[in-house]
């Protein structure tokens, strides 16, 4: 509907341009280190074409994304767990803090959409939130775009204030919902602080073990988190073995991931691999497999996130 008085459009326009202004900056920097031959690429990417190794929608992630936006990312089920299981077997062991924790939300959220419909608002809300949706899913499905909670945040300040309004309402059984809302919003708090299997990858210690064993010639390949990893390594360090940038977009085939094993083998050296988010790039079997069709395994390490090997030349 259009705005009523018009000034209301006239100043969202103008709050758009201002923070336009503000991530200009960013933008120019980001497009100057990028550069359009990075930008866009002239690659074959056929709608329907899996964006990932497999299909990058499961049905599990709808109810995710109101799940995140009320208790963040590390409650229930981490984030790298579900990346390489999205199904609902997945989800069995942490079904009491998912149950309460949906529970919670749903009371609130029923009794704030009650009185939207009371107040003639239902349809507003229905569209605010189901549309975003409807075309996120839509997109997913035909692999134009993975499917994520971020590109769902243009519906977050209603779905906020409509908890809100839902948990200011009185009975015992509202109050009751929020507060144990905000219970398991502190422990999400606290697991994300504190508990290991929530944490960011931990580059910074298979830095240091690669820091503490290298030799020269050595090279070190890394998949996906490799400034993380070169800070750590290089930057705040005094590495000395090749660092190879590995993009998932040039792990496609089979070939293109020998070419980056022939290059690491370049000098003769061993090979180090940092493995980070694998399941972005390709199923960790199928990486250590094209690893090992010319190379030998000769260690193994896992820290939070990364899991790091160490690989020699095949003996005749």
């Amino acid at each position: 509907r259009r705005p009523r008085p018009r000034g209301l459009l006239l100043g969202w326009v103008g709050v758009l341009g201002f923070v336009g202004l503000v991530f200009l900056p960013w933008f120019v920097d980001w497009f100057s280190r990028m550069g359009a031959e990075r930008l866009f690429v002239d690659a074959a990417s056929p709608v329907g074409m899996p964006l990932r190794e497999q299909s990058s929608f499961s049905p599990v992630e709808v109810p995710f994304v109101f799940w995140s936006f009320v208790y963040g990312y590390s409650l229930g089920p981490s984030l790298r767990s579900l990346h390489l299981d999205r199904s609902f077997q997945a989800l069995l062991p942490h079904a009491p803090v998912i149950g309460i924790g949906i529970a919670a939300v749903a009371t609130a959220a029923i009794v704030g959409f009650r009185d939207a419909v009371r107040r003639g608002r239902g349809s507003f809300l229905l569209s605010v939130i189901g549309v975003p949706l409807v075309l996120s899913v839509f997109l997913a499905l035909r692999e134009i775009k993975t499917f994520h909670p971020r590109y769902l945040v243009v519906f977050f300040p209603v779905f906020l204030a409509l908890l809100a309004h839902g948990w200011s309402g009185r009975g015992r059984l509202v109050r009751g919902s929020a507060l144990v809302a905000a219970l398991l919003i502190v422990v999400s708090l606290a697991n994300h602080f504190f508990h290991p299997a929530y944490g960011k990858e931990d580059c910074r210690s298979a830095a240091r073990l690669i820091l503490e064993n290298e030799r020269p010639g050595d090279a070190v390949v890394v998949i996906y988190a490799f400034r993380p990893f070169r800070y750590y390594f290089a930057d705040a360090a005094d590495g000395k073995a090749r660092l190879l940038h590995v993009h998932k977009r040039f792990l496609r085939t089979d070939e293109e991931m020998r070419t980056h094993v022939a290059e690491a083998r370049e000098h003769g050296g061993r090979v180090w691999l940092v493995l980070t988010r694998w399941w972005d790039v390709a199923p960790e079997s199928r990486i250590r497999r094209i690893f090992e069709e010319t190379l030998r395994e000769e260690g193994r390490w896992e820290y939070t996130g990364v899991k790091v090997l160490l690989y020699e030349g095949r003996t005749a």
